[in-house]
């Protein structure tokens, strides 16, 4: 039973952003696992809770605690042979490395993600591996090729994917449409940025995610910096600003 509600109580706290709380619960439920005799159930219990870990840990930028539990969730996947956990933990290392400027790493653990997500029929992981490729690249410079995984993120996470977090703290949805907006930006596509600002926005503002809002506005912001569009950026960001 305490392993049951410390990870209700965590997810619950997850959904509110009450990130502190959602940790602390979630380490009382892998404290309460380790009382229970190992099983095939219990090892992806432990897998789904340190995986659960890395989503809480992130927002605080504790990153080197949710690596930590990220490579723990990857050894425990792969000595149990458990393909969709195992592609889960490639797929949220692709963005630590990211998140690290570890762009090569970045790519080999996207490739890897986008793999096993294609043997195993998972969209959301292929299309969360995209973002991340598409996210390294840009970072590289490589604008067109971030382009191509970006517009393939946005393509898979459409109908009932399109409000799903998939562990993020904003929706990749709305992600893959700001880092496009961020591409063409840099390529002077301003029209096709635009456009893909708005249908970014468009979905944030439905879900009512916050964090999506903000993002959504200062990607928009941002492009109309580029293009000259002072007076809009202005607004455009102060509306942004005002989410944060």
């Amino acid at each position: 039973k305490a392993l049951q509600y410390s990870s209700a109580a965590g997810h619950k706290a997850f959904a509110r952003s009450a990130h502190r709380s959602a940790v602390r619960h979630l380490e009382d439920g892998l404290l309460a696992l380790s009382h229970l005799p190992e099983s095939a159930d219990s090892v992806s219990t432990a897998i789904d809770l340190r995986l659960d870990l890395r989503n809480a840990l992130l927002p605080l930028g504790e990153f080197a605690r949710a690596f930590d539990y990220l490579r723990e969730a990857e050894q425990l996947a792969i000595a149990a042979r458990d393909r969709r956990r195992h592609a889960w933990a490639a797929c949220h290392l692709t963005m630590h490395y990211f998140l690290r400027g570890e762009y090569e790493h970045t790519i080999e653990y996207g490739e890897r993600a986008r793999a096993l997500g294609a043997e195993i029929g998972e969209v959301g992981i292929d299309a969360v591996a995209n973002l991340c490729l598409g996210q390294a690249h840009h970072s590289l410079g490589s604008f067109p090729e971030a382009i191509g995984f970006l517009t393939r993120a946005v393509t898979a996470l459409q109908g009932p994917l399109v409000g799903a977090r998939f562990g993020m703290s904003g929706l990749p949805s709305v992600a893959a449409h700001t880092w496009l907006v961020w591409c063409c930006s840099e390529l002077g596509e301003f029209d096709e940025g635009l456009r893909r600002s708005a249908a970014g926005l468009e979905i944030a503002e439905s879900v009512g995610e916050p964090w999506s809002v903000a993002s959504a506005t200062f990607a928009q912001g941002l492009l109309r910096i580029r293009r000259g569009d002072l007076a809009l950026a202005v607004d455009t960001l102060g509306r942004g600003l005002d989410v944060c």
